[in-house]
């Protein structure tokens, strides 16, 4: 199921940037009624949207790696056919912005 999802998450994605940058996405490129600026607008709203969940993608992905030992990565590799997932470079953000650690966040244990 998990894997499923994950695909169907990715395949979304990649249809949205895809329409992105081709201009507006449904359902407001069938809107007749949009000014020039309207459109711009939502443009600009959806590809910042995009990034933060490319972004958001990539954090998971870092944080998860961060806590595979060894075996874990080459089991990773194994199943991905040699292709492997590489954490990106540190961000040039100001620290200001960045989380105050890089441990993975964790949720509490489920009640009995």
């Amino acid at each position: 199921m998990k894997r499923w999802l994950t695909i169907a998450m990715l395949m979304l994605c990649v249809l949205l940037i895809a329409a992105s940058r081709a201009g507006l996405v449904l359902p407001w490129s069938r809107m007749t009624t949009l000014t020039p600026e309207q459109q711009a607008k939502i443009v600009t709203i959806h590809r910042r949207a995009l990034d933060e969940m490319h972004q958001v993608k990539e954090r998971e992905q870092s944080d998860i790696w961060a806590i595979l030992g060894d075996p874990q990565r080459n089991e990773y590799r194994a199943m991905k056919g040699g292709r492997s997932f590489v954490p990106p470079l540190p961000s040039t953000q100001p620290a200001a912005t960045q989380p105050a650690t890089t441990q993975p966040t964790t949720l509490p244990a489920p009640k009995p």
